[in-house]
């Protein structure tokens, strides 16, 4: 939630609200409903990933893990909290509404933004396939890029926590690091498609040989599969973005409290839309999820 809304939601004032008892009832079986279908979800996609015989490149298969436990970590963690979070409030629970206030600003702050830094990770790594050629597979690996998902974490949870110390900065922080990696994104997504187009694509050999592993129709692929998922996300979180910024701005009312209501329900279903996602665009990971559905089934069969 915004820091204006933070500074009002755990009173009186909302607890009586009519419209927040009318939120709650309508909207609380969805709220249910996109936590199961959000842990469920990526919590297959995350067995698919460690599946020995897909053949994804190990850095980019690291990258769609992290990618994963983000979306994983709302379905499992951001969802329930805020769930909890209306539910004190209708109480008059204003003890623990004051603790689980922050808290879920934090989480809610975290997760997208390590999404946002994996996303725009993926772009660059796209970009370095197609212009480092041979040299890929040397400069890209599993080490660095392990090192790189670390810091992403790390530097999530560094800026989620500016907001205990100073809102003012946090909004700062967070505001230069948003247009920082979507401008990095645009320049990499920007720059492959103008080489693509320059070298025309029509021979395999322009990505490498065979000892980069790399194809033009597979390369293509894979572009198209992460601007996909990185579309997706910007249309998720791209209105949740604009009403915090005019809640900050112009202070909260009822008409905003319903605008980032919303906002915020775009936000956590693009945690459950994902995982169908990666299936509709990822053959290998379309088959590795069903033979993992069909494994659980037969033991859930054998212990019947």
């Amino acid at each position: 939630m915004s820091e204006k809304s933070g500074e009002v939601f755990c009173s009186p004032h909302w607890s009586e609200a009519t419209y927040l008892f009318t939120f709650y009832r309508v909207t609380i079986f969805s709220f249910i409903f996109l936590t199961i279908t959000a842990t469920l979800g990526n919590s297959l996609i995350l067995v698919a990933l460690h599946k020995p015989d897909l053949s994804l490149h190990p850095p980019s298969k690291l990258l769609l893990r992290s990618l994963t436990i983000t979306d994983l970590c709302v379905g499992a963690i951001s969802q329930p909290l805020f769930i909890t979070y209306i539910h004190v409030t209708l109480k008059q629970n204003f003890s623990l509404c004051r603790v689980i206030e922050p808290s879920i600003f934090v989480v809610n702050s975290i997760f997208p933004g390590v999404s946002l830094f994996t996303l725009t990770a993926i772009g660059i790594d796209r970009l370095l396939a197609l212009l480092l050629r041979l040299r890929y597979r040397q400069v890209v690996t599993v080490n660095r890029v392990r090192v790189a998902v670390i810091l992403f974490w790390l530097t999530g949870g560094l800026v989620g926590f500016i907001y205990f110390w100073s809102t003012h900065l946090f909004f700062i922080v967070s505001g230069v690091l948003v247009l920082l990696f979507a401008a990095i994104s645009t320049f990499c997504y920007t720059r492959i498609f103008r080489t693509m187009q320059r070298q025309q694509m029509q021979v395999q050999d322009t990505l490498g040989s065979q000892n980069t592993g790399l194809n033009v129709a597979r390369y293509k692929k894979t572009v198209f599969n992460a601007l996909w998922i990185h579309l997706t996300l910007a249309s998720f979180y791209l209105p949740f973005t604009v009403i915090t910024v005019v809640i900050t701005v112009v202070g909260f009312s009822k008409s905003l409290f319903w605008a980032e209501i919303l906002t915020v329900s775009l936000v956590y279903v693009n945690s459950s839309v994902n995982p169908f996602l990666y299936c509709w665009k990822m053959r290998e990971v379309r088959r590795a999820v069903k033979e993992t559905v069909r494994q659980v089934y037969a033991s859930c069969s054998c212990l019947s």
